[in-house]
């Protein structure tokens, strides 16, 4: 029976899908062209509204009046953490989060590394790491301690999102 039910709601989901993109495509084309590329879009069918709101006011005011929401430094981990629970506990340990809270120095959170409405490709995530860590300590230097890794890159060392570093 949820089968069924399933097989007649996909079409209904997939036009509301392209429905909820149309709204916002007027003016923020490569966003939408990032997004459509995006596994959130591809396998979760999240839509603008889930991170911006429905920002009725955005929409019809020609872009004068801001989204209903734009995630801040500080809540984008939150906002994450509405489905990806495992990861923004991790991140919670982090000193990136507790610099990103604290308002210490500018700091990594999820779009930081993941990318906004689209993903980064690994290689652009290890340059946004370069930016505030440049100087690397002698160990990052190293040959990679497992055999099948090509090249050492900061995951070699640190965990995922808590970004400890694990003993070498």
């Amino acid at each position: 029976m949820s089968r069924l039910l399933w097989l007649l709601l996909l079409p209904a989901l997939g036009s509301f899908r392209s429905a909820a993109q149309q709204d916002c495509a007027p003016c923020h084309n490569e966003q939408i062209a990032d997004f459509s590329k995006h596994r959130h879009n591809s396998r979760a069918g999240l839509q603008c509204g889930v991170c911006h709101g429905p920002s009725e006011k955005h929409r019809k005011s020609n872009g004068e009046a801001p989204p209903e929401r734009v995630a801040a430094p500080d809540e984008v981990a939150g906002m994450c953490g509405n489905c990806h629970h495992l990861e923004k506990n991790q991140y919670m340990q982090s000193k990136h989060h507790v610099a990103v809270v604290q308002r210490t120095a500018k700091s990594a959170n999820c779009s930081t590394c993941h990318g906004h409405h689209d993903m980064k490709e690994w290689t652009a995530t290890q340059a946004g790491c370069a930016r505030c860590h440049a100087a690397t300590p002698a160990a990052c230097k190293q040959p990679p301690l497992s055999a099948g890794t090509a090249k050492v890159t900061c995951m070699n060392c640190h965990a995922r999102h808590t970004l400890a570093v694990s003993s070498r």
